[in-house]
């Protein structure tokens, strides 16, 4: 018997795939192996346990990149890397606090700024509200722990519909919380950094050794936290992504209200919240559908699954997407594209993303082919809201910059998807933007 634990043991280190000593927690060794995990089920992935192995490999094997970067050294054995986290982090992050105190309205206006530059969004796109600080215990009191019970009877058809559309979530809320992940390191940024060097010449050094230490300590080498966050407890940030009605206009906007308890972890958050936003366009079109599925996978421990592995997946994505979509000189595509991601069907969706999971090149060339249809249907969104935005252009104002498209851009139906307000997505699947427009200033959504 023991003989067969050591070769389990050995085969699941190396489905794991590390580049040097570091080490996960045995407890998330372990937890990626199992057949029935959260993402392991999935069937966008399609080699189950051994596909999360390998994407979450590649999530820790960034990020130690990033900790031997600040460190020094090529290689950090499990003493070290504790060593480092024990004496650094902590003492960093006590620092930061301390700085960002004294300047946190610049911090919170760089943080939106620099979030919205960097996912291409308009500043008039939504309203953001955000705060530089731990989540109030009212907000944390909100975030749903487990699985909302299922109160209607379901026919078997209708469980198979739910299942899929669950598992297509799984993989949306992953990318939302790879945006984020992806958004936190914008200090990294020369115009970010050139900035807080204004605000404080310490604090990029500061962010740039302890954020890695963060995510890597707090997600991959100490489960008993992620356990701790699943059920409420420790939690550093969060979003909330609602519609409402501004008093003086009418006009129903899309607002996203976040909270981060240093400056890093809030652009991470805000990243969310506008990924969220265009993320309504996958909710399912039958509003009790759509309940269900969110009240299924919108839990704190499926976030912090989620966290984990979107950063892997998101790079897939990236990876695979023609190098077009990502310039920066045709601004504000990728969240087109995004949207039409999400807007496919969930069984059809799934089976895309088993493509791009794959680490099989010929699988990652089909994803790549379908990739281009999206991206087609994308380059038409963005010309009609660029179009939608010309006709209602006054020219007696200043010349027109894409209507806020010229450095960072907006999407194409930004009031989209969402149960709030008695909005519903679907009742608009197969209507153009304009005619969409007209339809909610009729309805007075809009002025």
């Amino acid at each position: 018997m023991k003989d067969i634990n050591k070769l389990i043991k050995r085969k699941l280190k190396e489905q794991l795939d590390y580049s040097g000593s570091e080490r996960m927690d045995p407890r998330l060794e372990k937890k990626l192996a199992d057949p029935e995990s959260m993402f392991a089920k999935n069937p966008a992935f399609k080699r189950g346990s051994l596909d999360v192995q390998k994407l979450y490999s590649n999530s820790f094997n960034d990020l130690v990149e990033k900790v031997r970067d600040v460190v020094g050294k090529d290689d950090l054995t499990p003493n070290e890397l504790a060593s480092v986290i024990s004496n650094t982090m902590f003492r960093n992050v006590q620092a930061i606090q301390q700085i960002e105190q004294s300047n946190s309205d610049e911090l919170v206006e760089l943080a939106i700024e620099g979030t919205l530059n960097e996912m291409e969004i308009s500043d008039e796109t939504f309203t953001i509200n955000a705060t530089l600080g731990m989540p109030g215990s009212d907000v944390v009191g909100k975030m749903k722990k487990a699985c909302e019970k299922i109160e209607d009877e379901l026919t078997f058809e209708e469980q198979e519909v739910l299942d899929d559309e669950v598992f297509k979530r799984d993989i949306i809320n992953a990318l939302i919380g790879g945006t984020g992940k992806k958004v936190q390191y914008i200090y990294e940024k020369p115009e970010i950094k050139a900035r807080l060097d204004e605000i404080n010449p310490r604090l990029y050094q500061l962010y740039k050794s302890t954020l890695p230490l963060i995510d890597l300590h707090f997600y991959y080498l100490n489960e008993s936290f992620m356990d701790a966050a699943s059920s409420g407890d420790g939690v550093a940030g969060a979003v909330e992504v609602d519609d409402e009605e501004d008093e003086e206009t009418n006009e129903l906007k899309t607002v996203i209200n976040a909270a981060g308890f240093i400056f890093p972890v809030l652009c991470h958050e805000i990243g969310k919240g506008v990924q969220e936003a265009l993320a309504r366009q996958g909710y399912p079109s039958d509003t009790n559908m759509a309940n269900m599925t969110l009240g299924q996978a919108d839990t704190l421990k499926a976030e912090t699954e989620g966290l984990r592995i979107g950063p892997a997946i998101l790079k897939k994505i990236r990876n695979i997407l023609p190098m077009n979509v990502l310039d920066k000189s045709d601004v504000g595509l990728i969240n087109f594209f995004f949207v039409e991601l999400y807007k496919i069907p969930a069984k059809e969706f799934l089976n895309l993303m088993k493509y791009v999971i794959s680490n099989n090149p010929s699988d990652n060339s089909y994803a790549q082919n379908e990739f281009k249809d999206l991206v087609a249907a994308a380059r038409e969104g963005k010309q009609r809201y660029i179009d939608y935005l010309m006709s209602q252009y006054d020219e007696d104002e200043e010349e027109f910059d894409d209507g806020g498209l010229g450095d960072q851009d907006g999407e194409d139906d930004s009031y989209s998807g969402g149960k709030q307000g008695g909005f519903d997505p679907n009742d608009y699947v197969n209507v153009n933007l304009k005619d969409l427009m007209k339809d909610l200033q009729d309805k007075n959504m809009l002025n």
